[in-house]
């Protein structure tokens, strides 16, 4: 298909984009079977992608070789979470009852390709339709955050000063074996989107208050800090107002009966 390169702008043949890479979908299917998906109305175990005709090939690359394939060597594999493996090997810098600091400079973390994949997911999030499942769809609305994201995706710009990108490695289970895409925080003081990748969770703040900056930032903070803590009560949170209405497949229905 030939049409408007979303990133570039330049009139290009467009390629299939994936809001969640393919390397990364990969990992959330088992030997045999294809993952569970959830939307508001409906759970099926489905090999259904979400994608659309949004980036040409170079553009495709660049946000590849900017953080995504980065990003998929770090997060939950099938046996093992080398992120997570590095920290139990690594000094932090700051502990509290459920939560740890790490400084992603000193154990050799490229935290700025980290941040690269977070605002490259949130953007693609918010420039395209992204079906789910029948006539759902998925996404956020950027506002004036568009532009910013896509100059410095693109590499026009150095990382934008407005905002800020938090990393939480998790420790619980459930959040190293989900994927959330791209959602708007309701309870946040400025706009921030966030997301949860195998194990990830990043959080991508517009407009951030500077003692988030200076502690949490994961590229302008001093320590290019990394945290670490369990996230259960925040994935249970994040889905329980799906699982209150969607409904569940027969294939799905029939395995939580047996």
């Amino acid at each position: 298909m030939v049409g408007q390169c979303a990133l570039c702008l330049q009139t290009k043949t467009l390629q299939r984009s994936h809001l969640i890479g393919k390397a990364i979908y990969a990992l959330n299917r088992d030997d045999e079977n294809d993952p569970v998906m959830m939307t508001p109305e409906r759970t099926i175990i489905t090999s259904r992608q979400m994608w659309q005709h949004l980036l040409c090939w170079n553009c495709e690359q660049l946000i590849s070789k900017g953080g995504e394939d980065y990003v998929s060597r770090l997060i939950q594999r099938r046996a093992d979470f080398p992120l997570l493996d590095k920290l139990n090997l690594a000094l932090h810098y700051a502990k509290e009852p459920n939560l740890v600091a790490y400084s992603g400079s000193a154990i050799g973390i490229d935290t700025e390709k980290l941040a690269y994949f977070a605002v490259s997911m949130v953007w693609r999030s918010g420039v395209g339709t992204w079906i789910t499942l029948g006539k759902q769809t998925t996404g956020v609305s950027l506002g004036e955050c568009e532009e910013t994201f896509r100059k410095y995706l693109l590499g026009e710009t150095a990382f934008p000063s407005n905002i800020a990108v938090g990393v939480t490695v998790s420790e619980d289970l459930p959040s190293r074996f989900n994927t959330f895409s791209p959602s708007t925080q309701v309870k946040s003081p400025t706009k921030t989107f966030s997301f949860l990748v195998r194990g990830l969770w990043f959080h991508v703040v517009t407009n951030p208050d500077p003692v988030f900056v200076e502690n949490f930032c994961c590229v302008r903070s001093a320590r290019k800090t990394i945290l670490r803590r369990n996230c259960e009560k925040d994935l249970i949170e994040s889905g329980a107002w799906m699982l209150s209405n969607t409904k569940l497949s027969e294939k799905l229905a029939g395995a939580r009966l047996a």
